[in-house]
């Protein structure tokens, strides 16, 4: 099902990085099915790649994993009409390959590749009440 997706990475232990539980079924006693589940993780990036085993808690990787991608052939920049955060939760940006920054409603240029990359949390909105 996932077969060669680098980016999901899961893993048997909860570590530092591996902090959000996975598990099939989500609660209560599963049963397994023939071949449902073989090789689902084959080729992904985490610790743990192959078959998951129904009723066992696996734990996802998803510090870098979810996020939205501008991309342009040249620069660009990204603002709100009034330089105020507008947004009831978290937006993080970050420029290539640099660190995740808080966004704080100021204008924001991509790199010089022209890729900017968003995530956010904890948003219910986004361009304030409406």
């Amino acid at each position: 099902m996932f077969f060669g997706c680098s980016k999901l990475k899961l893993s048997t232990s909860q570590t530092v990085n591996y902090t959000t539980s996975y598990r099939i079924p989500k609660s209560g006693t599963g049963t397994y099915a023939n071949s449902a589940l073989g090789g689902m993780f084959d080729n992904t990036g985490g610790t743990f790649t192959g078959t998951p085993s129904i009723n066992t808690t696996y734990y996802l990787d998803v510090s870098d994993n979810y996020y939205l991608t501008f991309k342009s052939p040249e620069t660009f920049t990204l603002k709100v009409y009034d330089n105020t955060k507008h947004w009831n939760g978290t937006l993080e940006y970050k420029v290539t390959d640099g660190n995740w920054t808080t966004w704080d409603g100021t204008e924001i240029s991509s790199g010089s590749d022209g890729i900017l990359m968003m995530r956010g949390t904890g948003n219910t909105v986004i361009t304030g009440s409406s």
